[in-house]
């Protein structure tokens, strides 16, 4: 008995690993030119995985005898091997879909929805939702580091250009603002993103009172620009390639007879009105480089501050 223990402990051990070792080499064929196939990955994996179970199963029945440290070394290990295949996408086909203490401490950090993170773990494996935690915190650290300055330069150009009174608006800065209500009273909201994330909003000044009461009570940071305004912001701005936006944009504008109008309006038959300036009413939303959308539409307004849709220029989505 003695003797079967001591082949149990010493050589079990070792030929089940040597066995393990050769039969994924083996198995997965790979090559300086080849790698390894899925296929033989998972065989290969599955007769380690079965070999030690064996292991496993003397130790329990007393055949292998392990020392305290070489218990504890096991435990290190395979805690480690837990971690390991929680934080992969995929192990052979199956998906580790379980979010980590950690990954949910930084959701909630952020303010954003758990639940909507683990049907993406679902769906895409915990290593695509691992990265998407990641650059949303990323986008926070921006936020944290440029919406200071976006409000100093919002409190400047208001001190420097205030919002008129609707009876200053001249008969044109009065029809642009029939024109644009019910589009901002009735417009989409831009999906929110957490507590990390701006809303900067755009719109004639002669609209601005309009926008101001709309919006503040449903975005958590609501920014209010001209769209010259906008773009002057953006010059400043030193924004990094590859990464979530943490503020997202909402605009109405109105273009008074402007300079590419032949472009905007290639293929489209439309006439204007003797006495009347063109004007493109553009709106839309746009949050990240790839989603969103803008409608416009043509209008025209003589000097009375008469207004008068002409047609539609259509939509664009992002």
């Amino acid at each position: 008995m003695l003797l079967f223990r001591f082949i149990y402990r010493w050589w079990l051990v070792i030929a089940t690993s040597l066995y393990t070792a050769l039969t994924i080499v083996a198995a997965s064929g790979v090559t300086p030119q080849k790698g390894p196939t899925d296929s033989a990955i998972f065989w290969g994996f599955g007769t380690a995985f079965f070999g030690t179970l064996c292991v496993i199963d003397l130790v329990a029945k007393g055949y292998i005898v392990l020392t305290p440290s070489q218990k504890k070394a096991i435990e290190k290990f395979t805690s480690r091997c837990s971690e390991t295949l929680d934080s992969q996408v995929t192990v052979f086909g199956w998906p580790s879909t379980t979010l980590t203490d950690e990954m949910r401490a930084e959701i909630v950090r952020l303010g954003l929805e758990v639940e909507s993170f683990e049907r993406q773990a679902k769906r895409r494996g915990l290593r695509e939702t691992r990265s998407l935690i990641q650059a949303y915190s990323d986008s926070a650290v921006q936020f944290e580091a440029w919406y200071p300055h976006l409000q100093r330069f919002v409190a400047e150009k208001r001190a420097a250009n205030p919002v008129p009174e609707e009876k200053a608006l001249s008969a044109v800065d009065l029809a642009i603002r029939r024109i644009l209500r019910p589009k901002i009273m009735k417009a989409e909201r831009v999906p929110q993103g957490g507590w990390f994330e701006a809303t900067i909003i755009t719109a004639p000044l002669a609209a601005f009172s309009l926008v101001t009461s709309a919006w503040p009570a449903s975005y958590r940071h609501p920014v209010f620009l001209t769209p010259e305004e906008l773009c002057e912001w953006l010059r400043q701005y030193d924004d990094p390639e590859h990464h979530l936006w943490w503020y997202q944009v909402q605009w109405w504008d109105a273009q008074l007879d402007p300079r590419h109008l032949d472009l905007m309006t290639e293929g489209i038959n439309y006439t204007i009105p003797d006495q009347a300036v063109p004007m493109v009413i553009r709106w839309g939303i746009k949050w990240g480089v790839t989603a969103g959308g803008e409608q416009s539409e043509l209008w025209c307004v003589d000097r009375d501050g008469h207004e008068t849709m002409i047609g539609d220029l259509g939509r664009i989505d992002y």
